[in-house]
Protein backbone atom coordinates (compact mmCIF):
# COMPACT_ATOMS: atom_id res chain seq x y z
CA UNK A 1 0.00 0.00 0.00
CA UNK A 2 2.88 2.38 0.73
CA UNK A 3 4.02 2.01 -2.89
CA UNK A 4 0.69 3.32 -4.16
CA UNK A 5 0.27 6.21 -1.71
CA UNK A 6 2.28 8.75 -3.76
CA UNK A 7 0.27 7.83 -6.87
CA UNK A 8 -3.06 8.24 -5.02
CA UNK A 9 -1.97 11.62 -3.63
CA UNK A 10 -0.89 12.72 -7.12
CA UNK A 11 -4.23 11.73 -8.69
CA UNK A 12 -6.22 13.50 -5.95
CA UNK A 13 -4.15 16.69 -6.32
CA UNK A 14 -4.52 16.70 -10.13
CA UNK A 15 -8.28 16.13 -9.86
CA UNK A 16 -8.60 18.99 -7.36
CA UNK A 17 -6.64 21.34 -9.64
CA UNK A 18 -8.85 20.45 -12.61
CA UNK A 19 -12.05 21.00 -10.63
CA UNK A 20 -10.83 24.33 -9.24
CA UNK A 21 -9.79 25.41 -12.74
CA UNK A 22 -13.20 24.58 -14.20
CA UNK A 23 -15.02 26.48 -11.44
CA UNK A 24 -12.69 29.47 -11.80
CA UNK A 25 -13.26 29.55 -15.56
CA UNK A 26 -17.04 29.53 -15.10
CA UNK A 27 -16.84 32.34 -12.53
CA UNK A 28 -14.66 34.49 -14.79
CA UNK A 29 -16.91 33.99 -17.82
CA UNK A 30 -20.54 34.47 -16.78
CA UNK A 31 -22.82 33.51 -19.61
CA UNK A 32 -20.06 31.39 -21.17
CA UNK A 33 -22.44 28.48 -21.48
CA UNK A 34 -25.00 30.73 -23.17
CA UNK A 35 -23.01 31.29 -26.33
CA UNK A 36 -25.00 30.41 -29.39
CA UNK A 37 -24.05 29.87 -32.99
CA UNK A 38 -26.15 31.82 -35.42
CA UNK A 39 -26.68 31.56 -39.12
CA UNK A 40 -27.31 34.84 -40.89
CA UNK A 41 -27.91 34.81 -44.64
CA UNK A 42 -25.74 31.76 -45.14
CA UNK A 43 -22.83 32.86 -42.95
CA UNK A 44 -22.13 31.61 -39.46
CA UNK A 45 -21.60 34.11 -36.67
CA UNK A 46 -21.16 33.54 -32.98
CA UNK A 47 -23.08 35.55 -30.40
CA UNK A 48 -22.61 35.52 -26.64
CA UNK A 49 -25.25 36.66 -24.24
CA UNK A 50 -23.65 37.86 -21.01
CA UNK A 51 -26.09 37.81 -18.13
CA UNK A 52 -29.20 37.38 -20.23
CA UNK A 53 -31.27 39.73 -18.11
CA UNK A 54 -28.88 42.61 -18.65
CA UNK A 55 -28.09 44.42 -21.86
CA UNK A 56 -25.51 47.18 -21.89
CA UNK A 57 -26.34 48.42 -25.39
CA UNK A 58 -28.63 51.17 -24.14
CA UNK A 59 -31.36 49.97 -26.52
CA UNK A 60 -34.88 50.38 -25.19
CA UNK A 61 -36.37 46.86 -25.25
CA UNK A 62 -39.94 48.15 -25.63
CA UNK A 63 -39.06 50.34 -28.61
CA UNK A 64 -37.09 47.52 -30.23
CA UNK A 65 -39.86 44.97 -29.60
CA UNK A 66 -42.48 47.25 -31.16
CA UNK A 67 -40.18 47.97 -34.11
CA UNK A 68 -39.49 44.26 -34.70
CA UNK A 69 -43.22 43.52 -34.67
CA UNK A 70 -43.94 46.39 -37.06
CA UNK A 71 -41.37 44.92 -39.46
CA UNK A 72 -42.96 41.45 -39.28
CA UNK A 73 -40.15 39.83 -37.26
CA UNK A 74 -41.11 36.56 -35.57
CA UNK A 75 -39.45 34.76 -32.65
CA UNK A 76 -39.91 30.96 -32.79
CA UNK A 77 -39.18 28.95 -29.67
CA UNK A 78 -40.19 26.24 -27.26
CA UNK A 79 -41.31 26.61 -23.67
CA UNK A 80 -38.65 24.16 -22.41
CA UNK A 81 -35.73 25.77 -24.29
CA UNK A 82 -33.22 27.50 -21.95
CA UNK A 83 -31.89 29.71 -24.76
CA UNK A 84 -35.44 30.85 -25.51
CA UNK A 85 -35.81 31.76 -21.84
CA UNK A 86 -32.57 33.76 -22.10
CA UNK A 87 -33.95 35.54 -25.17
CA UNK A 88 -37.18 36.36 -23.36
CA UNK A 89 -35.25 37.71 -20.34
CA UNK A 90 -33.43 40.18 -22.60
CA UNK A 91 -36.79 41.72 -23.46
CA UNK A 92 -38.32 41.39 -20.00
CA UNK A 93 -41.77 43.01 -19.91
CA UNK A 94 -41.32 44.09 -23.54
CA UNK A 95 -41.83 40.43 -24.60
CA UNK A 96 -45.54 41.24 -24.71
CA UNK A 97 -44.85 43.25 -27.89
CA UNK A 98 -42.89 40.48 -29.64
CA UNK A 99 -44.56 38.13 -32.10
CA UNK A 100 -43.70 34.81 -30.47
CA UNK A 101 -44.62 31.42 -31.92
CA UNK A 102 -44.54 28.39 -29.62
CA UNK A 103 -43.27 25.43 -31.63
CA UNK A 104 -43.73 22.59 -29.14
CA UNK A 105 -47.23 21.08 -29.41
CA UNK A 106 -47.30 20.77 -25.61
CA UNK A 107 -46.67 24.49 -25.10
CA UNK A 108 -49.21 27.22 -24.44
CA UNK A 109 -50.83 28.54 -27.65
CA UNK A 110 -48.74 26.06 -29.66
CA UNK A 111 -48.46 26.62 -33.41
CA UNK A 112 -46.09 23.87 -34.60
CA UNK A 113 -47.40 24.11 -38.17
CA UNK A 114 -46.12 27.70 -38.41
CA UNK A 115 -42.71 26.55 -37.21
CA UNK A 116 -42.60 23.79 -39.79
CA UNK A 117 -43.71 26.17 -42.54
CA UNK A 118 -40.97 28.63 -41.52
CA UNK A 119 -38.34 25.87 -41.65
CA UNK A 120 -37.43 26.21 -37.98
CA UNK A 121 -34.84 23.57 -37.07
CA UNK A 122 -33.71 24.83 -33.65
CA UNK A 123 -34.59 27.28 -30.94
CA UNK A 124 -34.62 30.17 -30.67
CA UNK A 125 -35.03 31.14 -34.31
CA UNK A 126 -35.91 34.60 -35.57
CA UNK A 127 -37.16 35.63 -38.99
CA UNK A 128 -36.24 39.24 -39.64
CA UNK A 129 -36.38 41.02 -43.00
CA UNK A 130 -36.57 37.69 -44.82
CA UNK A 131 -33.54 36.27 -42.99
CA UNK A 132 -33.62 33.32 -40.63
CA UNK A 133 -31.34 33.73 -37.59
CA UNK A 134 -30.79 30.96 -35.04
CA UNK A 135 -29.51 31.25 -31.50
CA UNK A 136 -29.95 33.74 -28.70
CA UNK A 137 -29.50 37.24 -30.09
CA UNK A 138 -28.55 40.34 -28.11
CA UNK A 139 -30.71 43.43 -28.42
CA UNK A 140 -27.88 45.01 -30.43
CA UNK A 141 -27.82 42.10 -32.86
CA UNK A 142 -31.59 42.25 -33.31
CA UNK A 143 -31.44 46.02 -33.80
CA UNK A 144 -28.75 45.65 -36.46
CA UNK A 145 -30.55 42.82 -38.28
CA UNK A 146 -33.83 44.73 -38.34
CA UNK A 147 -32.49 48.20 -39.15
CA UNK A 148 -33.67 49.62 -35.84
CA UNK A 149 -32.28 53.10 -35.34
CA UNK A 150 -33.84 54.08 -32.02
Amino acid sequence: MKKFLPMVVFVVVVAAIVIIGIKANKNNNPGNNQAANSTVAGSVTSGKVKGASTDTSGIDPVALAKFLTSKGAVFYGAYWCPHCQDQKKLFGDAMQYITYVECDPKGENAQPDKCTAAGVEGYPTWTINGQKVSGTQTLSQLAQLSGFGG
